[in-house]
């Protein structure tokens, strides 16, 4: 009799644990994680009115202290007037050495262009102005 009660139960058992697959078949459910927000802040001083696109698909203008928002991952690419300054990982910090690692001249360019752009010589705040081509 306790053979017979063991085998019923190793067979239940076996047929609960088969079920339990990492698959997706039927009666599994699947939770993905959240998508996790995070806040970056551009500075060569604080960089306010930089326009910003997330490759999540958000995008805004950064706020008066340079701070944005974009998914943990995302890569973020910075504009002014559609003009692309450069892209990086999300960061907590991104500065145009950030956005430029590798090339020491674009990095001041980009700084120099954020400055001659200011708008009141204390935060820097990019004014909308054409640039030509």
């Amino acid at each position: 009799m306790k053979t017979g009660f063991l085998t019923i139960l190793s067979v239940a058992t076996i047929g609960l644990l088969a079920g339990c697959g990492s698959g997706s078949g039927d009666g599994v459910t699947v939770q993905s994680t959240p998508d996790i927000i995070a806040s970056g802040q551009f500075i060569d001083s604080a960089v306010a009115g930089l326009r910003y696109n997330c490759s999540s698909g958000t995008s805004g203008v950064t706020d008066s202290e340079g701070r944005f928002s974009c998914l943990k991952g995302d890569t973020v690419r910075f504009n002014i007037n559609g003009y692309e300054i450069g892209s990086a990982l999300m960061a907590d910090i991104i500065t145009p050495r950030t956005l430029h690692p590798n090339d020491d001249v674009m990095a001041i360019n980009i700084a120099q262009l954020l400055q001659t752009l200011d708008s009141d010589r204390d935060t820097l705040t990019v004014l909308s102005v054409p640039i030509l081509a």
